[in-house]
């Protein structure tokens, strides 16, 4: 109950934003996605889903850039999810990387989910 009230505090004097809010919920689906794709185990889970929040969290930042200098958004896009990646290779085998990978949309579609990890 107490938690509860403090996230309400917090909504209500705006210290919550809508974007933390739409990484939480996102992280969520993606997680539901592709746990049973990768077969992820109880270990891996919560730290893929650090990371993917993580991931969308930084992203957040960058998206502003995305229409004003479109380079500069693909540069530091390119940096950003070099470096999820690379922390996705510490937690996953290399047969669930090759998976995770395989998943990657052909095209960014605001529908599929996973595109916010590619895209």
């Amino acid at each position: 109950m107490k938690k509860n009230l403090i996230v309400l505090l917090m909504l209500l004097s705006g210290l919550v934003t809508n974007a933390q809010l739409n990484v939480t919920r996102i992280t969520g689906e993606i997680i539901e996605k592709i746990t049973p794709a990768l077969s992820l185990n109880t270990d891996q889970k919560p730290q893929v889903e650090e990371a993917i929040a993580e991931f969308l969290t930084k992203k957040i930042d960058i998206l502003p850039v995305e229409k004003t200098d479109a380079p500069a958004y693909a540069s530091k896009f390119n940096q950003l999810n070099g470096a999820f990646i690379s922390k996705l290779k510490s937690i996953l085998v290399a047969k669930q990387m090759t998976s995770f990978l395989g998943l990657k949309p052909k095209i960014n579609n605001p529908a599929n989910v996973l595109s916010h990890l590619f895209y």
